[in-house]
């Protein structure tokens, strides 16, 4: 084999290289903006999810609230009438 023909070689291949370089780089980024995608859904339900429950959470403590405002009332009402 001259030398000629070695590096012509060695060149086809590094090009050949090259591409298939180029090709998992491609196919890294469509995974990678995929994947990016599917976050951003995913950030956009756990708001959406940590919204209802802290709604939720509010609406106990006015329950509660209120719940313990009636029993306070009752026992001085309770208490008076004795």
């Amino acid at each position: 084999m001259t030398q000629e023909k070695f590096e012509e070689l060695l060149l086809e291949q590094l090009g050949d290289i090259n591409n298939r370089i180029s090709g998992l780089e491609e196919k890294f980024e469509k995974r990678f903006d995929s994947i990016e995608t599917r976050l951003g859904s995913l950030e956009q339900e756990v708001s959406r999810i940590r919204g209802r429950l802290e709604g939720r959470g509010e609406f106990w403590i006015d329950i509660k609230s209120w719940i313990a405002i009636a029993v306070a009332t009752a026992a001085a009402i309770i208490a008076w009438v004795k």
